[in-house]
């Protein structure tokens, strides 16, 4: 009899090279917890949200790799897992559900676009099996697997939701774009360029920010303050940007040195999502507009808001010296190469610094400085530009001699 899953599950690809925990975030107004972990369901399947790289990928048809693979001529070239999962989980409990989603099953499948299989080896817990009539939050109780006390749902009030949701609304109308710029650049000055890109990331929901733009741009608001070519473009892009009248059109920070400059810009936004295969019909220029919004919401769903202080955890002596690339995957942080680059300057010891210098504590009293909740503006929709820095190394080894020597070359 097959088994729930819940967070913490483990997960194994035909594909990659190490297995992978299974992420639940509480984003459900019912909540479904068994022994204080969430219980997930066939909609939990996310890249990166819900389903994190399986270290090492060596399918060819993944690009990276068949890229690599034929740089390295024909031999086999393992890359960075980046999982492409595009549907729900397959054979979940359909007469069990949580808010109408059926649940997870520790025999339900999913696949990856770059061919690979993916599979639960561990539910996350061995205590509730199929039975259960129903989940559903309307339920007062579960059926059978419900009168156990390790199995608990929480469901938020409607008053209370409704009063929050209100309360929400009315402190993002308090504050502009312009606000939001002069949040991130004293961020930037006071602490560095890399904790406003992070309070960008991490702390600023782009989809609110994006309705003042949107409203601006469809004349619902005639604030100026509200045009969203005052927005430089390293903190982000919004909706309505036009490359002829932005106010400020940034160079990459993570480029690479004597490498050829990498505007961060509509057009180039524009390449990346054809290049994802996420708006074919997008045109090459133009201004941010509704073809190239719908395209890149697609591409920001697979990314989840990072809580930095769960760095701390990271902290074992292997983990320690582990590459910077892995510490920016395992967190969905926005740049490897600042971790890379801090390191090989001597500038950041350990793992913990980088709590104390992303900290968002200053843009969260900035904030409460113009009378407004931090929480209320919370991801939602996380913004990451889609280009990012890229290196390849590849070792060649000639076929050692006779007396079984080999070099480097």
């Amino acid at each position: 009899m097959a088994k729930y899953v819940c967070a913490g599950a483990k997960m194994k690809c035909s594909m990659g090279s190490k297995e992978s925990d299974l992420g639940v975030i509480p984003v459900r107004p019912c909540q479904v917890k068994i022994k204080g972990k969430l219980a997930a369901t066939i909609m939990d399947h996310k890249p990166f949200v819900n389903i994190k790289p399986f270290g090492q990928c060596q399918s060819l048809a993944n690009p990276t790799v068949a890229a690599a693979t034929a740089a390295n001529y024909g031999r086999l070239q393992k890359m960075p897992c980046i999982p492409n999962i595009v549907a729900p989980w397959i054979a979940g409990k359909t007469t069990v559900k949580i808010c109408g989603e059926p649940m997870l099953l520790d025999n339900s499948k999913q696949t990856c676009m770059w061919a690979g299989m993916i599979e639960i080896t561990n539910p996350g817990q061995d205590f509730v099996k199929e039975g259960a009539q129903s989940l559903n939050s309307n339920n007062s109780k579960v059926e059978s697997e419900k009168k156990a006390k390790e199995v608990t749902v929480e469901a938020a009030e409607p008053e209370e939701k409704e009063e929050k949701e209100e309360e929400e609304k009315k402190d993002v109308e308090k504050l502009t774009i312009k606000d939001f710029v002069e949040i991130l650049e004293k961020i930037e000055s006071k602490q560095e360029y890399e904790a406003a890109r992070h309070y960008a990331v991490n702390h600023i929901d782009y989809g609110k920010i994006n309705k003042l733009a949107k409203d601006f741009v469809d004349g619902k608001d005639d604030d100026p303050d509200n045009d969203p070519n005052i927005m430089p473009t390293r903190f982000m892009i919004l909706y309505g940007a036009d490359d002829s009248k932005l106010k400020k059109i940034d160079t990459h920070p993570d480029n690479f040195d004597g490498h050829e400059e990498h505007k961060m810009c509509v057009k180039n936004l524009r390449k990346a999502m054809k290049l994802l295969g996420l708006g074919r019909d997008i045109a090459d220029d133009g201004k941010f507009d509704d073809n190239l919004y719908a395209a890149f919401m697609n591409y920001l769903r697979r990314f989840s808001r990072v809580n930095l202080e769960s760095v701390l955890e990271y902290e074992s002596e292997e983990d320690a010296n582990a590459p910077p690339d892995s510490v920016a995957n395992k967190y969905d942080l926005s740049s490897w190469k600042y971790f890379y680059d801090k390191k090989h300057s001597g500038d950041l010891e350990n793992h913990k610094n980088i709590v104390e210098r992303l900290s968002p504590k200053l843009g969260d009293e900035l904030l409460k400085e113009k009378n407004v909740n931090p929480e209320s503006y919370l991801p939602g929709m996380c913004y990451h530009y889609p280009w990012v820095p890229y290196s390849i190394t590849i070792k060649f080894e000639e076929e050692s001699d006779e007396k079984g020597k080999g070099e480097d070359v």
